[in-house]
């Protein structure tokens, strides 16, 4: 009778965290943020590396639209379904705001994501302008933290290529995410470690994130020595404990769904 009992309870705490995690399940978790010049199309939609297409993309317009010092101030973002976000807030300031177009990015035969790697910003070594905050996170979740770079085709001798981005990321500590590939202007597809770098990271205690990115190598010349970003993507991760719950019940309910079946199985007989 006891067992019984202690059966029945776990199954109710498990269904307690099964039904927190499938309401958080039913919220949206992607935020997409982009970085646009003159020539970006405020009604851009895709998947970007990780999304799906139709995906909503938050722009991040700047004061000056293509070159000089681009800076955005509390921009109020929403989820990758186009809702509010609690109150999310992204603020950046970079050394310019580009907008190669079409014509000189390597995703020029990609129609969903051309739009999005023809705009980026950038950084050179030793700037002030190199800092992206985005605050209101949930501090109590890790997130993956995504982030595409990828200049044009036509960027300096070398062509856009050659570029180390590392990203620092300020959270409950202090995380590094880096290329293990230089950048090559001509690729048209996401390749990990390349034009699309990726981490977990946490947020600090009041739920910022603040992310400085710079050049591996600033000693070199440009465009090497230029940290680029054409997006960010955060995705947040479901709480342990949920996830430990949710085991616990899948469990439960299919060892009763065993035990009515041999019940089933034994009457027949």
């Amino acid at each position: 009778m006891k067992m019984q009992k202690f059966k029945s309870l776990m199954l109710a705490a498990a269904l307690i965290g099964l039904s927190s995690v499938t309401s958080y399940a039913a919220t949206p978790k992607l935020i997409n943020i982009r970085f646009g010049g003159g020539n970006a199309d405020p009604s851009f939609k895709g998947a970007g590396a990780i999304g799906m297409t139709g995906d909503f993309w938050n722009i991040a317009p700047a004061l000056h639209p293509d070159g000089g010092i681009g800076t955005v101030a509390d921009l109020n973002l929403l989820w990758a379904d186009g809702t509010g976000s609690s109150s999310v807030l992204f603020s950046y300031i970079s050394d310019a705001v580009v907008s190669a177009g079409y014509a000189n990015t390597g995703f020029i035969a990609d129609a969903e994501n051309k739009e999005l790697m023809s705009n980026y910003v950038y950084t050179a070594p030793g700037s002030p302008y190199d800092t992206i905050t985005i605050t209101n996170l949930n501090k109590n979740l890790d997130y993956n933290l995504y982030a595409l770079s990828q200049t044009e085709t036509t960027v300096g001798n070398a062509g856009g290529n050659g570029q180390w981005l590392e990203l620092s990321v300020l959270g409950n500590s202090t995380y590094s995410i880096k290329q293990t590939a230089a950048s090559n202007g001509t690729s048209g597809t996401f390749i990990p470690g390349q034009n699309v770098i990726s981490g977990l990271v946490r947020p600090d205690a009041s739920g910022n994130l603040t992310i400085t990115y710079l050049s591996q190598v600033p000693g070199a010349t440009a465009p090497v020595n230029r940290a680029s970003l054409n997006a960010l993507q955060l995705s947040p991760t479901p709480e342990p404990a949920s996830m430990l719950l949710l085991g616990i019940g899948g469990a439960l309910l299919s060892a009763r769904k065993l035990r009515k079946k041999k019940a089933a199985e034994s009457l027949v007989s």
